[in-house]
């Protein structure tokens, strides 16, 4: 159970990868194939994927969509879907671009995608070294507080996350979502039950307690959980909240 909870693996990956090889230059090619298709946050090909399929996507598909005012819809378009059109359709009408006079297919679009991704990685590493870009340089956790945007400090810090939208470990390509408590039961025994929070068991912000479990989480890791029977069960008790009615 925690290999699953903690698999990063990107399966929609396998075929497109091949595309992006094919279009890419020595450097590139070296570094894809070499990739495991893990979203891991020391991974160059997971970052080179990452933005260049952001690219290729909207290279495929926007210009269609803008043609009908339908504007940027076509982030809504299944990932599964330009997998198969990459795949099974290279000549498919989508990958024409409908701004220019020329009739572009899969290949052209990606080749386009990849010097896009490129450009895009050199100025965020400030480098062109590949093996020096990471997917933890472009895939940050943002886990505002409800009310983060006036109170900052409620925020937890933008640290560095794998996995990915498609991973089961689905923290998303944004960072502002993923999986918001992880638990496996030991039915058997269940003191020897795993759980973890991103965060911490804390409101306060002050706490020690309130995020004190974040880094856990990131690293995939667990702590054991408590389940009594009663109140008087619990066990590793660091401060009790008592609510008296008003007399």
């Amino acid at each position: 159970m925690k290999s699953i909870q903690d698999n990063v693996h990107f399966v929609l990956v396998r075929n497109l990868t091949k595309l992006l090889i094919s279009v890419a230059d020595e450097k590139i090619r070296e570094v894809m194939e070499g990739w495991d298709y893990k979203m891991r946050v020391d991974a160059p090909a997971a970052a080179i994927f990452a933005v260049w399929y952001k690219f290729f996507k909207e290279y495929t598909f926007s210009d269609e969509f803008e043609k009908e005012e339908l504007g940027d819809l076509w982030k809504k378009i299944y990932e599964s879907t330009l997998e198969y059109l990459a795949t099974h359709r290279p000549n498919s009408d989508w990958f024409d671009d409908k701004n220019t006079s020329e009739r572009e297919n899969a290949t052209i679009i990606a080749r386009k995608a990849l010097n896009a991704a490129i450009e895009y990685l050199k100025q965020v590493f400030g480098t062109d070294d590949v093996r020096k870009w990471r997917l933890g340089g472009i895939h940050k956790l943002h886990a505002e507080h409800v009310l983060g945007r006036m109170f900052k400090g409620l925020n937890y810090p933008e640290v560095e996350v794998p996995g990915w939208t498609q991973c089961v470990n689905n923290i998303a390509e944004h960072g502002n979502s993923g999986p918001s408590w992880r638990m496996i039961l030991n039915f058997a025994n269940l003191s020897e039950s795993l759980s973890v929070i991103p965060g911490g068991q804390s409101g306060n912000p002050f706490s020690e307690h309130y995020a004190d479990q974040l880094n856990i989480w990131i690293d995939g890791n667990y702590k054991t959980m408590d389940l009594p029977s009663s109140p008087e069960g619990v066990k590793n008790v660091a401060y009790r909240l008592i609510f008296e009615p008003a007399t």
